[in-house]
């Protein structure tokens, strides 16, 4: 709903307006809250068919790096391989060309290293 603002004799006052604009605050929050350290979130559908999500944060900007391997230690896939800014990302892992079974995947960012596993079932 909108009104005009008019004195008495019926002027627009361009004096009185003032606009203000808010974020949500859950919106606003997401964007001035950097995590606090590293971590590597599980993926999600787990297990999953044939893509699944892997979140994961960083409290400043680094060299990134996330791998998957398979059960026999080789390299299948690299999904992230440069720096990023601090904060919450994702990136997606699509299997749709591998076979059922259990992979690892791998974070590297600065000193931090950590290593989760997740399912692929056809």
């Amino acid at each position: 709903m909108f009104t005009t603002l008019t004195d008495d004799s019926g002027a627009f006052d361009q004096d009185t307006i003032q606009i203000s604009v808010e974020l949500p605050s859950a919106l606003a929050e997401q964007q001035t809250n950097l995590p606090d350290k590293f971590d590597l979130r599980a993926n999600f559908p787990n297990p999953f068919n044939p893509k699944t999500i892997i979140r994961y944060q960083l409290p400043e900007a680094t060299e990134v790096t996330i791998k998957v391997f398979d059960t026999s230690g080789r390299l299948v896939s690299v999904l992230i391989d440069k720096k990023q800014s601090a904060g919450y990302h994702s990136v997606v892992f699509d299997a749709q060309s591998y076979a059922s079974g259990i992979y690892f995947y791998i974070m590297k960012a600065g000193s931090f290293l950590k290593v989760r596993k997740m399912m692929l079932i056809k």
